[in-house]
């Protein structure tokens, strides 16, 4: 009849029996348009079996190095205005290999506009934007010890890197062979 074709209803009960999520039909306005709302009622695959990254907190996007570094720079001179001697920094390896070999000539302008000895030092259980500051500074042995474990820590990432170079070559290797 007329009036089912005008509301609609009917047909698009039919369609909506078919759809898993939960769907609800409003009237047709006098101009002409149905309003249409639809629910999903469980989660997606994606949602159930991955989990948001802690690094990006699943935007996508982190920090880049040299973002960072300036922002690290920032809080290093806050805190070297309340350091009495020595300060010492925690950070990545990638971070602090980044400020001691290109924002060298800042931390040592810090240091003398402040007065104050920074040491950078590499931590390799850091995650990527984390840091510490330790206001008392570290002795010389502590020092060594921070060197021969940052040292460690790049031969293990240089390891890494070349054993994931080696296995994404086989894996493309592979695919070309079966094309």
């Amino acid at each position: 009849t007329m009036k089912m074709l005008l509301t609609g209803e009917p047909i698009n009960a039919e369609y909506a029996k078919k759809d898993k999520a939960k769907i609800q039909f409003a009237r047709i306005s006098k101009f002409g348009l149905m309003e249409l709302s639809r629910q999903k009622l469980k989660s997606s695959i994606i949602q159930n079996n991955y989990e948001n990254c802690p690094t990006c907190d699943a935007t996508g996007q982190i920090k880049s190095l040299s973002t960072l570094a300036i922002s690290l720079l920032r809080i290093i001179e806050e805190e070297s205005m309340n350091a009495k001697e020595k300060q010492t920094v925690y950070l990545p390896v990638r971070l602090a290999t980044f400020l001691l070999n290109e924002k060298k000539d800042t931390i040592q302008n810090i240091e003398s506009r402040h007065k104050v000895e920074i040491k950078i030092v590499p931590d390799p259980e850091l995650d990527n934007s984390s840091y510490e500051i330790d206001n008392e500074g570290l002795s010389e042995s502590e020092l060594t010890i921070a060197f021969v474990t940052w040292t460690a820590s790049m031969v293990y990432l240089i390891f890494l890197l070349v054993n994931s170079l080696m296995t994404s070559c086989s894996v493309a290797d592979m695919e070309e062979k079966s094309i």
